[in-house]
């Protein structure tokens, strides 16, 4: 493969907080460099180093003009149709860069038969196999986006179509149902004796190993079928094979595009007209914001119930929280225990429409009797930014923001620290046993770290929501670590100020409730 020392791979992938998952990522980068020539660049949407916008800035700095960003995503999801494109154009703009970008990995047949080669490692350990009385359990990630979770399905019925099992049905580890222990239970119910669980998954991680404990739960309780869970794809000749292919694709011309034909920003899928024309566009916690879209926007109609009359605010806040503890129910994973944290669960969920916030959210082990005591004692809450102030409901008069002082505005002209750190650090000096509210800055959550480490501040908890990709995750991860304050976080890069305003509004009005039931009559 011919090419000049202008040109790089940038390798796409989504990112895990699973160290081990970034270690196989960068094996498969380093695989495709020797394969095909190219210098290759791993790059991660979320939860991993290095950013894609960071990673493309280095290959700019080093003198790359021409970058051929593969995907190594699975399947045609809202990350490669919005979130990648946002980011990409963004780069084209900031860095000058002539970037082209291609379609998923999808289901290419080097991927069919490097899933065979799973599904037989994991049978061959099964006492018996007999096609008559084995099933195959594809299990996916799970999606909003229907299209995604349409080629989950379409890769069972591939995987039934290769004669090698009875049955293959489709599940889900998250977001889309049926999720895996309900695959199982339908496996089982169409008579197979043994089940094959099948990851479609390309590195391990998180999500990898629930699947292994979910199946081992499964059959723990229900020892009359026999379970093997399969590895999943990893480095496989056969991803090299898809990669190098698509590669071969994108530089040839031959097919550029994502995949669109029941792409739902583009077709009126049945239940999701809502999202035809919806704008190509990204977050803090993925890209940044782009204006293009697929098709002429229409205006936002009114809320509307199922017969399409007006309903009332209240109505459609009670309305929202069926529908989230509705999902929350039929997932059953990892959701807290006690019921304050529950609610802020709830509510952060409400705020942002992300389920994905039932594996970010953390609490340490006395937060919610220690948030109890501060406000019972009337602290002082310190917020990073106005917009966290803002969305506070309840804290007239004790609420101290600085990012705005004038005298903070100098230092920072002067020293070139952020008006946020300086900002925390003038409040932190005025109340050094506040609640500390971060939901936007980074460098603010660090300077509070600071004050703690030096004996400065004694914040009663800090609440570490901070959002963006430049120090966002590791603040919180060093906020997770502490033993001396009590803390609640997002784990990676998600968070912002109006979660960071959720969770203490549920704070508040736990707190008001309580106080009233011990109120005398």
């Amino acid at each position: 493969m011919t090419h000049t020392d202008s040109e790089a791979i940038l390798l796409l992938d989504h990112g895990s907080r699973d160290p081990e998952a970034k270690i196989e990522f960068e094996q498969i980068a380093d695989a495709l460099r020797v394969r095909c020539g190219l210098p290759v660049s791993p790059a991660y949407l979320e939860l991993a180093e290095p950013p894609v916008l960071d990673q493309l800035k280095a290959l700019a700095k080093a003198g790359i003009r021409k970058v051929w960003a593969l995907s190594a995503f699975l399947l045609p999801a809202g990350h490669v149709k919005s979130d990648l494109p946002a980011a990409l154009s963004e780069a084209r703009r900031e860095f000058g860069l002539e970037i082209e970008y291609g379609k998923p990995l999808g289901l290419h047949p080097a991927l069919l038969l490097a899933l065979r080669d799973r599904w037989r490692e994991a049978a061959s350990g099964l006492p018996t196999m007999t096609k008559e009385d084995t099933a195959v359990l594809i299990v996916g990630r799970g999606s909003s986006d229907p299209d995604a979770n349409g080629e989950v399905a379409k890769l069972a019925r591939l995987v039934f179509e290769s004669g090698e099992c009875e049955f293959a049905q489709t599940a889900y580890v998250s977001i889309a149902r049926p999720f895996a222990p309900e695959g199982l239970a339908q496996c089982a119910a169409l008579g197979a004796k043994q089940i094959v669980v099948l990851p479609f998954f390309l590195c391990t991680g998180v999500l990898v190993r629930r699947i292994r404990q979910q199946a081992e739960a499964w059959a723990a309780a229900y020892p009359a079928v026999r379970v093997a869970t399969a590895d999943h794809i990893g480095l496989h000749p056969g991803v090299l094979e898809a990669l190098l292919e698509r590669l071969t694709e994108l530089r040839s011309g031959e097919d550029r595009s994502i995949w669109c034909d029941r792409c739902k920003f583009r077709a009126a899928l049945p239940g999701h007209e809502h999202s035809l024309g919806a704008a190509i566009t990204s977050d803090h916690t993925h890209g940044l914001r782009h204006s293009r879209s697929h098709a002429a926007l229409a205006p936002s109609p009114s809320p509307q119930g199922e017969r399409g009359e007006a309903m009332r605010p209240e109505e459609i806040t009670r309305r929202s929280f069926e529908i989230i503890d509705a999902q929350l129910r039929t997932r059953g994973i990892g959701l807290p225990t006690s019921l304050e944290q529950r609610a802020i669960l709830r509510r952060v969920i409400h705020t942002t429409a992300d389920f994905e916030y039932a594996d970010l959210l953390e609490f340490s082990a006395g937060v919610i009797e220690a948030g109890r005591a501060a406000l019972a004692s009337g602290a002082v809450v310190i917020c990073d930014v106005r917009m966290v102030q803002m969305g506070l409901t309840g804290l007239e008069g004790r609420v101290l923001c600085f990012v705005d002082d004038e005298t903070v505005r100098a230092e920072s002209r002067a020293t070139g620290e952020t008006r946020s750190a300086l900002g925390l650090r003038k409040a932190l000096v005025q109340a050094p046993e506040a609640i500390v509210v971060i939901g936007n800055a980074p460098t603010a959550l660090w300077e509070t770290l600071r004050l703690i480490d030096s004996g400065a501040a004694r914040p009663r908890l800090v609440l570490g929501v901070p959002v963006g990709f430049v120090g966002a995750a590791e603040s919180k991860e060093a906020l997770r670590q502490r033993a001396d304050v009590e803390w609640i976080i997002t784990r990676g890069r998600k968070g912002g100020s109006g979660v960071a305003a959720a969770i203490v509004n549920v704070l508040m009005t736990e707190h008001a409730q309580s106080s009233l039931s011990r109120s005398p009559a």
